[in-house]
């Protein structure tokens, strides 16, 4: 009968021809395109795919069946064994008792097992190399689900064909396998809110029927809590839960993830997160305990502002009810500050250590872990909750823990002020040395726009530095030139030849000459120096001397 409605629903969608959907299929190796309608499509695939499930309902309920008989016949040959009055057993008492012991009824557990394994897998696998009718559909159907081009054409084609994908995947784990890409890769990028919540929920199914196949997906499991989509993060939430609390998925590397929807916008989602770890902490030894540590680490890399971290933390700590379990995350807190240098940790870390509630011996190994946490009591905010936790002790401490604490409080503004008074002179040498570069860059961007002097070359009048040629460190003398029109001029003179003669004037503008020298025919060296006035107020010198070459 499922058979026949399997073959009257595919004749239905294409042998009828529509105008919605072209859709390649492949038989006996030939690509065939066909065009089918789209509502007609969608009622296929889910008769085929509530066809295979209710298939996979019927072996597990034979199972089922099957073994309770098994029970009630072992208990019943159990109360039917009779004694005979010496104290032996029967014949059939030691027939049960060799079987026991020979192992036959493991045997027979495991045979049932394997049959109803092989019975799964005929549903969609098939028996040898041939599938069978709901195989050959399942194939299409993951062909069909890939093109996704098609499929965001049409959202509600989509929903329809992924629901049926999930439901092919819980009956078997071949199947399963080969399409846990195409499914996460669905419920990642699909643009429909309604794909991506129902892709969310068989998830759940998926790893409760095959957690080995599920578990290196966790991570992608864990990323529901951060769809956008209210819905998605509200069955996300709810399929986790289920998952956790029941030892179905371990608890840890992601919870953070978790955490945070503890804080969620929408009130149900965070009533739903509250729960769950309320729920969490009554396992055992309260795993929140175990997993506080991690969850800070993980929260404070997260982009959470303050007030939402601060209430996840203190929602989670306030479940912790153990003094031994406060004692022992004192230390564990104390020792996360070792090697951490980001001022927001500091402040995270130190805000959880004031959320508890602290006994004589937590405070005592508070006490004793100062070095660990004493180069973060430079900031104001994480002394402000250091303070905090101090004034709780005073409140419950005995007189000699009290004069501890208070000279231990002694001891922290002490070292808080020290450290405060090292970051400003640290900050004001950084400051000064800053001003020296900045002064040091801009001599040397001024000494190298100066242009070099040449011949000849007119200085400004308001310049009264006189150079020299580097060449020549001789003694220079100072030559007076008589007053000019109210101006008066100075001359350096170097007794070298051919060295750069300068002048300054008040009153008038400068200029340099040089001198000249020419040899006579006897070798002697001849030199003239002349003042002159030209038109326009500016002062020409010319310097004469003879010298002979023996002389010098």
């Amino acid at each position: 009968m499922a058979a026949n409605i399997v073959k009257k629903s595919v004749s239905s969608v294409f042998n009828n021809g529509g105008s919605d959907v072209q859709s390649d299929t492949d038989v006996s190796n030939t690509s065939i395109l066909t065009t089918v309608q789209v509502a007609k499509l969608e009622r296929c695939l889910f008769v085929i795919s509530h066809i295979a499930m209710n298939q996979l309902v019927y072996i597990e309920t034979c199972a089922r069946k099957i073994q309770k008989q098994k029970r009630m016949k072992e208990r019943n040959d159990s109360e039917n064994q009779t004694i005979v009055n010496n104290g032996t057993s029967t014949g059939t008492q030691k027939d049960n008792d060799i079987n026991a012991e020979l192992g036959f009824a493991a045997s027979e557990d495991a045979a049932l097992d394997s049959l109803f394994e092989k019975a799964e897998k005929e549903i969609i696998s098939g028996g040898s190399n041939e599938k069978h009718l709901i195989g050959v559909c399942a194939t299409f159907l993951s062909k069909l689900c890939r093109n996704f081009g098609l499929m965001q054409k049409y959202p509600e084609l989509q929903a329809s064909a992924m629901l049926a994908l999930c439901r092919m995947m819980i009956i078997d784990a071949d199947f399963c396998d080969a399409n846990l890409q195409l499914l996460f890769t669905v419920v990642e990028s699909s643009q429909s809110e309604i794909v991506r919540s129902n892709c969310t929920i068989a998830l759940g199914d998926l790893a409760v029927r095959f957690p080995n196949l599920l578990e290196p997906w966790t991570e992608m499991m864990y990323a529901r809590l951060r769809d956008p989509s209210v819905s998605v993060r509200k069955n996300a939430v709810l399929v986790l839960s289920h998952l956790i609390l029941n030892d179905m998925m371990k608890v840890k590397g992601y919870i953070n993830e978790m955490a945070v929807r503890l804080e969620d916008d929408d009130e149900r989602i965070s009533s739903l997160a509250k729960l769950f770890f309320n729920e969490l902490s009554k396992k055992g030894s309260n795993p929140v305990y175990n997993l506080l540590p991690d969850i800070l680490s993980k929260l404070s890399n997260q982009n959470l502002t303050k007030d939402s971290f601060c209430n996840i933390m203190q929602y989670l700590i306030t479940s912790i009810k153990k003094d031994r379990q406060m004692e022992a995350l004192v230390e564990k807190l104390c020792n996360r500050f070792n090697g951490v240098a980001d001022v927001r940790q500091w402040e995270h870390i130190s805000y959880c250590l004031s959320q508890l509630a602290f006994t004589e011996k937590g405070m005592k190994k508070l006490i004793e872990l100062f070095k660990t946490y004493e180069h973060a009591l430079s900031e104001d905010s994480v002394m402000d909750n250091f303070r905090t936790i101090l004034n709780k002790g005073k409140k419950f401490a005995k007189p000699e823990l009290k004069s501890c604490i208070e000279e231990f409080e002694d001891k922290l503004n002490k070292f808080h002020m020290e450290r405060k008074e090292q970051e400003v002179t640290t900050r004001n040498a950084q400051i000064h040395q800053q001003k020296i570069s900045s002064r040091e860059g801009f001599a040397v961007a001024t000494t190298s726009e100066e242009p070099d002097e040449t011949d000849g070359e007119v200085i400004d009048p308001s310049t009264k530095m006189t150079s020299l040629s580097s060449d020549d460190k001789s003694k220079v003398r100072p030559v007076r030139l008589e007053d000019h029109s109210g101006g008066s001029s100075e001359l350096i003179e170097s007794d070298q030849s051919d060295d750069e003669v300068q002048f300054n004037t008040r009153g008038f503008s400068q200029s340099r000459t040089k001198k000249s020298g020419i040899k006579d025919n006897n070798g002697n060296m001849s030199r003239t120096k002349n003042s002159k006035k030209d038109g326009n107020g500016h002062i020409s010198v010319t310097n004469t001397r003879s010298t002979t070459q023996s002389k010098r």
